[in-house]
């Protein structure tokens, strides 16, 4: 039988506390198929990858309409994303894109939790298929655009660096992340989003 083992009692706890349920039953289940620090081979990824039951535990829906990626990032738990990591052999957008019942995507989750893993998190999901332009549901907001609204000044500057971002993407209102910074009077958002290469249109 399986055991969790999570070394850090604070992690333990907040994984705890957040992962109810399903969730504690798939954490438990994929450390003994997949445990950290293990190398395994694209053939055995694949069978596990393949596995219908697999694929539906990673994309069931909590009460909230979150999926595992977002309970992952509600609880802030860089570990279990590692974990993902290494058993996810390619991206899986379907999976990683959803929204859930509040409209975000796990993306936004992050940048809305100001993590100390926020960067390593975003990092982590978007190779693993996650959308660096996508857009929840309510205003229309990118992950950049809820930096600027959180004033999430270094995770801002590491979204402006990181591959596929669009500095022009707008909200609903048509803002783009540098005219939502302007509306919001903030010099400093907007040096990190100008040195990007931003339009500077108000």
């Amino acid at each position: 039988m399986f055991t969790l083992n999570i070394a850090d009692n604070n992690e333990a706890n907040k994984v705890g506390k957040t992962l109810t349920g399903f969730y504690q039953k798939f954490n438990v289940l994929l450390i003994g198929w997949f445990p950290i620090n293990t190398e395994y081979s694209i053939e055995e990824k694949v069978i596990k990858m393949e596995s219908n039951t697999f694929l539906e535990m990673l994309s069931a829906r909590n009460s909230s309409g979150g999926n595992y990626f977002h309970e992952a990032c509600q609880a802030g738990s860089l570990d279990l994303l590692m974990r993902a990591k290494m058993w996810m052999d390619q991206p899986i957008p379907s999976i990683l894109t959803t929204r859930n019942y509040n409209g975000e995507q796990c993306s936004h989750i992050i940048v809305k939790n100001k993590n100390n893993y926020a960067q390593k998190m975003m990092d982590i999901v978007l190779k693993l298929g996650a959308d660096i332009n996508g857009r929840e549901s309510l205003v229309g907001f990118t992950p950049l655009h809820l930096c600027v609204w959180k004033r999430n000044y270094e995770l801002a500057e590491w979204l402006c660096r990181a591959p596929g971002i669009d500095l022009e993407t707008t909200n609903y209102a048509g803002q783009t992340v540098y005219q939502l910074a302007l509306e919001r009077d903030d010099n400093q958002m907007m040096e990190i989003i100008k040195r990007a290469g931003t339009k500077c249109e108000s």
